[in-house]
């Protein structure tokens, strides 16, 4: 019986790596360029790709000039060999020579597809929805297995909890991708979400190629939250990128841009809530103020009594003064006729008859002045009474207040239970509110 004798993988790895130097000479390919990464050393690391298959090729940079570029969708055909690379066990073409074709196919339809949307206004800016400050709902179109999931989650924990997130799980690569992303699109509109987030990590173009599906392009057009697309990381850019409301390099940036830090927005709402008290204490402060100033002017009902009681003296007081001084000038006219009749030597009887006349006629006018006099008085007592709140009490009406308000107008200056003071005109009175009730 023949013994296979065991080997290890390095020896394996080595045998496959003779085999295939020794056997399949210099080579040339052509394919699409694909995956390509640019290293710091300068090598070039890429895949080329057609219909069925892709190839991993290495360009290092002994073999290329400074100026030589590559880009994704470049058609190329290039001179290798065909190694594997021993720690890894990767079957790889080690590039020496690189000759341009032209555009893929795929990339060329892309950029026929770009400009075809674009005439059509999909991607024009003034389109684009602001995204809300602070969204309740959020929908997240994705892989619910992915690495995205996971992080734009953890994100928006860390940023603001309070945020709902609804997940609409979706394929997003492969070719049932672009229809399972539309599919997830219309479910999310049967919710009332704020804001879309289509996201997945990153990947090669081909990964991403879903993501450049005509018919999503224009479903994601029609939405009417705003959408915001992170596909890949930030060298990524995809048409959902384009159409999309906004664009995030990751799916921990998309987080980030559609929340608030909750930290900044509690410092926020504090120097808001330190303005707004700062802003009620001045307007207090200068309500109070102003209300000591009104208090300082007004006068209670004794007060004003007793002002238009000093009124009223100082008025009889001046028209007494007025009334003996009138008097005095009729006494002392009387007095000079009376001199002069004394001297005269006419008859005695008929002077003594003028006189008599004339003293009946004194005493006429003074009786007439002293009763135009009163009678100015009465008038001017009456309109002071009038001008008297004690007149008004005297009709039925009272003056009320309470230990807080002088004079209260209102009903809603008092309550009940509260103890009020009335004032009638010949007393007061202390009671007690039962009930309050308003016209």
């Amino acid at each position: 019986m023949y013994e296979i004798k065991p080997i290890s993988v390095s020896e394996i790895n080595r045998l496959a790596k003779n085999l295939l130097e020794e056997h399949i000479g210099p080579v040339m390919i052509i394919g699409e360029v694909s995956n390509l990464m640019v290293a710091k050393s300068g090598h070039c690391y890429f895949s080329l790709k057609d219909a069925q298959a892709q190839i991993s090729c290495v360009y290092f940079r002994q073999y290329h000039s400074e100026k030589m570029t590559l880009n994704n969708g470049d058609e190329i055909q290039v001179m290798a060999s065909i190694s594997l690379y021993e720690p890894r066990g990767t079957f790889q073409c080690i590039v020496s020579h690189v000759m341009p074709v032209g555009y893929g196919k795929k990339q060329a339809e892309l950029d026929a597809l770009k400009r075809k949307l674009s005439k059509e206004g999909l991607f024009d800016q003034h389109k684009k929805k602001t995204l809300p400050a602070l969204p309740h709902t959020v929908g997240v179109i994705t892989s619910p297995n992915g690495a995205a999931i996971f992080d734009f989650i953890k994100t928006l924990q860390l940023r603001m909890p309070l945020i709902e997130i609804i997940i609409f799980p979706a394929v997003v690569q492969g070719d049932s991708a672009p229809q399972s992303l539309i599919n997830a699109l219309y479910e999310s509109t049967k919710y009332d979400c704020d804001v879309l987030v289509m996201t997945r990590g990153g990947g090669s173009t081909e990964d991403l190629w879903a993501f450049n599906d005509e018919q999503l392009i224009r479903t994601i057009a029609t939405m009417t939250p705003p959408v915001v697309s992170a596909v890949g990381h930030e060298v990524d850019v995809t048409l959902s990128d384009l159409v999309a409301d906004e664009r995030a390099a990751t799916p921990t940036a998309a987080a980030e841009r559609i929340s608030p830090n909750q930290h900044t927005l509690l410092d926020n709402l504090e120097h808001i809530s330190f303005q707004i008290s700062r802003s009620i204490d001045q307007r207090l402060k200068y309500l109070f103020e102003k209300c000591f100033q009104l208090n300082k002017r007004l006068i209670t009902p004794e007060q004003a009594i007793e002002r238009i009681s000093d009124k009223v003296q100082h008025f009889s007081t001046h028209m007494s003064l007025l009334m003996h001084s009138k008097l005095e000038q009729l006494y002392q006219k009387v007095h000079r006729q009376w001199l002069l009749i004394s001297t005269l030597k006419p008859n005695y009887i008929e002077q003594e008859q003028q006189l008599a006349v004339l003293q009946q006629k004194i005493d006429w006018l003074l009786l007439q002045t002293l009763n135009h006099k009163k009678e100015q008085l009465q008038k001017s007592v009456e309109l002071l009474n009038l001008l008297n709140p004690l007149h008004t009490l005297e009709r039925g009406y009272s003056i009320t207040s309470t230990n807080k308000t002088k004079g209260v107008k209102y009903v809603d200056q008092v309550h009940t239970g509260d103890a009020i003071h009335i004032q009638l005109c010949d007393g007061a009175i202390t009671a007690t509110i039962d009930e309050v009730t308003s016209n």
